[in-house]
């Protein structure tokens, strides 16, 4: 099974933004991990190419936006706003 790599970055950015910006060590870790739990789940049940679930082409586009542009404004959110556009671009 191959994963677009845009996927993975973004997967890497929700990482990096969950851990960078808890308050405390317990919520760091929830977030860190949680996150992109989330959009692995979302990803699985509707935008791969094998979805569990088949919800109308703009359900599909809708949740690859919000992982893809999750990871873009994270990206801005930890500090580096021109590489975020760069990679909503």
């Amino acid at each position: 099974m191959r994963l677009p790599a845009a996927f993975l970055a973004a997967l890497g950015l929700l990482s990096w933004w969950g851990f960078s910006t808890g308050s405390d060590v317990v919520s760091r870790i929830v977030l860190g991990l949680g996150v992109p739990l989330l959009a692995i789940i979302l990803w699985a049940l509707f935008a791969a190419p094998k979805a569990r679930l088949r919800p109308p082409l703009a359900v599909v586009l809708l949740v690859k936006a919000v992982v893809l542009g999750g990871g873009a404004a994270f990206l801005y959110g930890v500090g580096h706003p021109v590489a975020a556009l760069v990679l909503a671009g």
